[in-house]
Parts: structure tokens; C-alpha cells; sequence
């Protein structure tokens, strides 16, 4: 991740989107629990608010993040859409 500290911040967003791909893709494949998937999304969000490039993020990638750390909601009335999820990492990927 040292893309970041380097403020290669597009670098980092599609390194960002390809990992979120591989965790929602484990989640769907029942290799990850939706804690699991939580819990490495805040390892994320915890990096991007320790180097304070939250602002610098795209909006797509901040909502993804976001998405993330509600996974632990997984299948509840208020729980993340993973449709969403998938749509936001296409664009951030095209």
C-alpha cells in the first residue's frame, strides 16, 4: 500500500477496487463470513484515515469503503446492496 504514501492515489483506488472484488467474490463464494469481509474493508478505512486521503479518494471508492463496513449487516433490512458493491468496483475499474 505504499502506493498511497507515495500520493499515487488513482494507483491506490484501483488497488483498492481490485482487492474489494476478491473479498466480495470470497464472501459469495462462502470462503469469507460477512464479518470477515467487514473486518478487512476497516482495515482499509483505517489506513486511509491514518494517512488522511479520505478527500483525496473518489467518490465511488469512498461509497464502496463505506459499503464495506456494513457488511456485517449482510442480509439484514438495513445491510449493504453487494449489487451496489460490484457496480461501484466496475466503474472504478473501467
Amino acid at each position: 500500500m505504499e502506493i498511497a504514501e507515495d500520493n499515487r492515489i488513482e494507483e491506490f483506488g484501483r488497488a483498492v477496487y481490485i482487492y474489494a472484488r476478491r473479498v466480495l467474490d470470497d464472501l459469495d463464494a462462502q470462503r469469507l463470513t460477512s464479518q470477515q469481509a467487514d473486518d478487512l474493508f476497516m482495515l482499509i478505512d483505517l489506513y486511509v484515515g491514518e494517512r488522511d486521503i479520505e478527500d483525496k479518494l473518489p467518490v465511488g471508492l469512498q461509497r464502496l469503503i463505506f459499503k464495506g463496513l456494513h457488511l456485517y449487516h449482510l442480509g439484514k433490512k438495513f445491510g449493504p446492496d453487494l449489487h451496489l458493491m460490484h457496480e461501484l468496483i466496475d466503474i472504478g475499474l473501467a
